[in-house]
């Protein structure tokens, strides 16, 4: 699907030179789909020059668009159109057949899927397309299935770090725990695997008896992200099993943690079902929702824009970005959101209104004016402001001070004033995961700090019973 994206990019580009495809070419190249999507669309409302080839390329775009947006029923409706407008090749059919397959997969429909693979492969047979009939194994939870479709693929390639990945999972679902490890570590040398395979190798580890090696990769998992509740929950288990009044202390923080990650999550997300069902934008907005409980605002607003994306003009859609916002005092991009929806969004600019008719009575001072300043930008000018805001909020506001770090390490990633606070904020033991995290980020943005970077160390060890 990459190499018909790039090649489709580069012919769009050379048919229809000017806006809008030089925007799509830009827009594509960022990975901004949502408005590439938009781009898309125009060129294909506009009067038909009988270029059949312009149009299939358009549509292969599209789709594209539409996978990375997770609209997984609309991705699936626009490939079956391309497969009905006839294909060069046998292989290009096999290509759309098999992505219409892991998109059936991704629907949970996996009978359909298996189907469709199958048929991919009665016109053509190459790895990649045993690629995609080993995932829809997997997901489906047919590992026996997968295993003659990863032979075949080792047949062709016998050094594929994937497959051999993919044959440790199947070797470990036997419980073939220290036979699986060699193949499981081959996953560490796929990007796009890297988390995965380190907690199914951590598990593996873990069930051969060698709770300590587990324990590494655990931690490396929770310090990239603090709010995976399996990795924190083996974790806990492999210092247990390790042994000691240390790490039975630890692991208790780190349960009382996992407590806490639990009731932030809410009951069992319902994400998946929603994208099954072609409800992709309200899928993202109960993703936004969940990363916001979980303190992530930058994970949260990759969501939202998502959904914005999909649907830009959805009430919805809108009105959560602008309570968002609102939540977190930055009044005019609220308005600004809201503006979007006339009178359906009353009764949220009445509150919009009542918080800066607040703001006004604040007491005279650092705070107030910092709070003043905020309240009147937009999001993309909010980032010195909200450290301002921040330095103000510690003494005359200390409630308000994490939801504003949070939110200026969404603005900035390596902001220092946030992550110093956050890092000081998540001192206590049973925030140590969190505080790992942070000062993790705080060494990356200040690789100089010797004392830091020592501290750091210093907690690993601690984490890791050494």
């Amino acid at each position: 699907m990459l190499k018909l994206l790039t090649l489709s990019c580069i012919y769009i580009c050379c048919i229809c030179p000017g806006s809008p495809a030089d925007e799509l070419a830009d827009d594509l190249a960022a990975g901004r789909f949502d408005r590439a999507l938009r781009q898309i669309e125009v060129l294909l409302a506009e009067p038909d020059d009988g270029s059949r080839e312009k149009r299939q390329r358009l549509l292969e775009l599209r789709a594209k668009c539409l996978f990375e947006l997770a609209n997984y029923p609309a991705c699936e409706e626009t490939l079956l159109r391309l497969l009905d407008t006839g294909t060069t090749t046998r292989l290009h059919k096999a290509e759309l057949l098999a992505q219409v397959a892991r998109l059936r997969s991704f629907q949970h429909n996996h009978s359909r899927a298996g189907k469709t693979i199958e048929r991919a492969l009665e016109l053509a047979d190459n790895p990649d397309l045993r690629r995609v009939a080993i995932s829809i194994a997997l997901r489906a939870r047919k590992h026996e299935e997968a295993l003659p479709h990863i032979k075949k693929v080792l047949e062709k390639l016998p050094r594929d770090p994937r497959a051999h990945y993919q044959l440790g999972l199947i070797q470990q679902r036997r419980g073939e725990y220290q036979l699986s490890i060699p193949a499981l570590k081959r996953g560490l040398e796929v990007a796009a695997l890297k988390n995965e395979a380190s907690f199914e190798l951590a598990m593996a580890l873990r069930k051969s008896g060698r709770p300590s090696e587990a324990l590494a990769l655990l931690i490396d998992l929770l310090q990239e992200d603090p709010t995976i509740e399996h990795a924190c929950y083996q974790a806990a288990r492999c210092l247990l099993e390790i042994g000691g009044p240390g790490q039975a202390r630890l692991a208790a923080y780190l349960l009382d943690y996992l407590k806490a990650l639990k009731e932030s999550n809410g009951p069992s997300s319902r994400d998946h079902h929603l994208a099954a069902a072609g409800k992709a934008a309200e899928a993202w907005l109960l993703r936004a929702t969940t990363r916001e409980a979980l303190g992530d605002d930058a994970g949260s607003l990759v969501n939202l824009r998502k959904a914005e994306g999909l649907s830009p003009l959805s009430p919805a859609v809108i009105l959560q970005g602008a309570r968002f916002f609102l939540r977190r005092g930055l009044l005019e991009e609220s308005r600004r959101r809201l503006a979007r929806l006339g009178s359906a969004g009353e009764k949220l600019k009445s509150s919009v209104t009542e918080r800066a008719r607040a703001l006004n009575k604040l007491q005279s001072g650092p705070w107030k004016t910092a709070a003043l300043q905020l309240a009147a930008c937009g999001w993309a000018e909010a980032e010195r402001p909200l450290v301002e805001a921040l330095a103000a909020s510690r003494q005359a506001a200390p409630g308000k001070s994490v939801s504003l770090a949070r939110l200026l390490l969404a603005r900035n990633p390596a902001s220092q004033p946030a992550l110093l606070f956050l890092t000081e904020h998540t001192g206590a033991p049973r925030l140590v995961i969190p505080h790992l995290h942070y000062l993790a980020r705080l060494c990356a943005a200040d690789p100089e700090n010797a004392l830091r970077r020592k501290e750091l160390a210093t907690l690993r060890k601690l984490l890791l019973g050494s």
